[in-house]
């Protein structure tokens, strides 16, 4: 069974293939940002807390760990023209049982988070986006 963080990755690797892990980072963060305006509580239960590219907590990263280790994304390494790595993202394609079910209204949050930003470059999502939320 998968935990909600893992859900909230799924849904995001799926909806933006070849998303990097801050942006996958920044699209759970901006749903529970929502979830929170909208419907008066996050969708997972994170702790964000601030760092070097803005709100961040680690059971994302676990999150991505365990989906890769599963079989439902994998990952591939890139380097950058500045020498640094990074990590896109992708579906195996195998399906993902959401245990507990999310709810229309949480569907619609993420629907509206990966269709908004998903195709936004980072440098835009960050500075434009994430920043710009309280309480960064």
């Amino acid at each position: 069974m998968a935990t909600r963080v893992e859900q909230l990755i799924y849904y995001f690797v799926e909806r933006v293939p070849g998303a990097g892990r801050t942006q996958l980072v920044k699209f759970v963060y901006l749903a529970d940002h929502e979830a929170r305006r909208y419907l008066g509580k996050p969708i997972s239960d994170l702790c964000y807390r601030c760092d070097d590219f803005g709100p961040f907590d680690q059971d994302i990263l676990h999150g991505l760990d365990t989906l890769q280790h599963k079989g439902f994304i994998e990952v591939e390494r890139i380097a950058y023209p500045s020498g640094a790595e990074g990590y896109r993202y992708r579906s195996t394609g195998r399906p993902m049982a959401s245990v507990p079910a999310l709810t229309d209204a949480q569907l619609a949050i993420l629907n509206y988070v990966a269709v908004e930003f998903g195709s936004m470059p980072l440098r835009e999502l960050l500075e434009d986006v994430v920043y710009q939320t309280r309480p960064m």
